[in-house]
């Protein structure tokens, strides 16, 4: 049941989506998704996902009744900081008219943790679908009496989220008779200690859902938000089978059973390559055909990218599950920290330069860096990353980077790299064997040379000089380095 309100969500944000991005112009749709990429940021982080902590505890059996009235509680005073601080950096005006649907929004959290955590889903289906109904029905109206703009869409996104607080509010009270109650300042220090490990998890998470939107809003402009933006919400529909099948994974992972994980991994490869792989062929022409033209082609380029990341963040999604269930927690959020941090480093560099095409690219190199992360964390961990920067500056043909290679592991091992054994190896001999015949050529050519001719024996000496200390301090390692962690790094090395 829990499914089918998600998916009766997404099928509902779906159709609001269309008809939103068909009878807005760009320049009112760019800003209207900037603003709301915004404020759904804020009011996540301000939120610090007391609704899971909720859900867990009434289904617990804990006190519901106080439990909705702290989390209301809190979200009212989170409310409040919100518009405090749209005060004091002079918000535009969209920010303050949308940031009431937002926070009311936020403020009808409790009543769908309490249905939640009561388990009673047929009432779930109302509270989580009753906003975007009103929503749909709403548009709907605008479009066929022609008084679609952005004014009248942000007075409908507060009426929705007005209808939405009193339906929660309704089948709590009088539903499920749950009075609500605002609880004791103990409780509600609890709570916020509770959910204070998911608070790093949370700032993460939502900086790098939205930190793309936002940047492109400051950087390029409405049109091209507008654009990314159109994009990014169609590609966002991508990964709609794990809506189903991530439950089920998650159920069985939990009870230890892996018997259908193969099973899994097949489905989630073949729905990762198919389905973004059939968007991709059909962008163009369908989203042209949808929206007058509008969208489409222009945008065709930033949808091709954002779909690559599609299979990644299908195994993404099953690697988070094995190690949600294992409760490696800490391993999680250590990715999600590197991967966030790429992401808005990457964008704030990207953007400027290549706009939307630019943070697609940003988006799909973190998911796969989360994806390797998730993939070979462990082995990254083991692996010599002194030696592998070595291995790969000297590939390089340069002179000066191998001389700067070689030079940095000399400043960071010093005299230890220098092994006598190493001389009584019989590939020594030939480097060594090298550089005698080059010094014996210099010497019988030594009454004709020219200055090229010194500098290409100069040059070349350098080359097998360098490439004999190479040997030294490779042989160092292979005797120093344990086999397992020696044979990952050059795995490394050489994919």
């Amino acid at each position: 049941m829990n499914t089918l309100q998600v998916l009766a969500g997404q099928v509902l944000g779906v159709f609001i989506f269309l008809l939103l991005s068909r009878y807005l112009d760009k320049d009112s749709y760019g800003q209207l998704n900037w603003a709301l990429a915004v404020l759904t940021t804020a009011t996540a982080v301000l939120s610090m996902r007391l609704e899971q902590v909720v859900v867990r505890d009434v289904a617990a059996g804990r006190n519901a009744s106080s439990l909705a009235g702290l989390f209301l509680l809190h979200t009212i005073g989170a409310s409040a900081v919100l518009l405090l601080l749209l005060l004091v950096f002079r918000a535009q005006p969209l920010l303050w008219w949308l940031s009431f649907s937002q926070l009311l929004l936020m403020m009808a959290l409790p009543f769908r943790q309490v249905v939640t955590g009561r388990s009673a889903f047929g009432w779930l289906v109302v509270v989580g679908s009753v906003s975007n109904l009103v929503r749909c029905v709403g548009v709907f109206g605008l479009v066929v009496f022609s008084a679609v703009s952005l004014r009248t869409v942000v007075v409908l996104f507060t009426v929705s989220a007005v209808v939405e607080w009193v339906v929660g509010y309704w089948v709590v009270v009088y539903r499920l008779e749950v009075p609500v109650r605002w609880g004791r300042w103990n409780e509600y220090r609890q709570l916020i200690v509770d959910s204070l490990p998911q608070l790093g998890m949370v700032v993460l998470t939502s900086g790098m859902a939205r930190v793309d939107w936002i940047l492109m809003g400051l950087f390029s402009g409405s049109a091209a938000t507008a654009e990314y933006s159109f994009a990014y919400r169609a590609y966002e529909f991508s990964p709609l089978p794990l809506l189903v099948l991530a439950p089920l994974l998650l159920n069985d992972l939990s009870r230890g059973d892996r018997t259908r994980l193969p099973w899994f991994r097949r489905v989630y490869l073949i729905a990762g390559i198919l389905l973004p792989l059939a968007g991709i062929l059909i962008w163009s022409p369908m989203m042209g055909w949808l929206t007058e033209g509008k969208y489409g082609r222009s945008d065709w380029w930033i949808f091709a990218v954002l779909s690559c990341s599609v299979p990644f963040q299908y195994f993404v999604n099953l690697y988070w599950t094995e190690e949600f269930a294992a409760n490696r927690l800490g391993r999680i959020l250590g990715i999600t920290a590197v991967t966030a941090l790429f992401v808005v480093v990457g964008d704030l560099v990207a953007i400027p330069e290549w706009g939307g095409v630019g943070a697609a690219v940003v988006w799909t190199g973190g998911m796969i860096l989360q994806w390797a992360g998730y993939r070979w964390g462990r082995n990254l961990l083991s692996i010599d990353w002194f030696l592998l920067v070595f291995l790969v500056l000297m590939v390089n043909v340069k002179l000066y980077i191998k001389i700067v290679a070689i030079l940095m592991l000399l400043i960071v091992y010093g005299k230890r790299l220098i092994s006598k054994e190493v001389f009584r190896q019989r590939y020594i001999v030939f480097y060594i064997g090298m550089l005698s015949l080059a010094v014996v050529n210099l010497l019988f050519s030594f009454q004709s040379l020219s200055l090229p001719a010194v500098f290409a024996f100069g040059m070349g000496a350098c080359y097998w000089l360098l490439a004999l200390l190479a040997a030294v301090i490779i042989y160092w390692f292979v005797q120093q380095m344990e086999p397992r962690r020696l044979h990952r790094t050059l795995e490394v090395f050489f994919c």
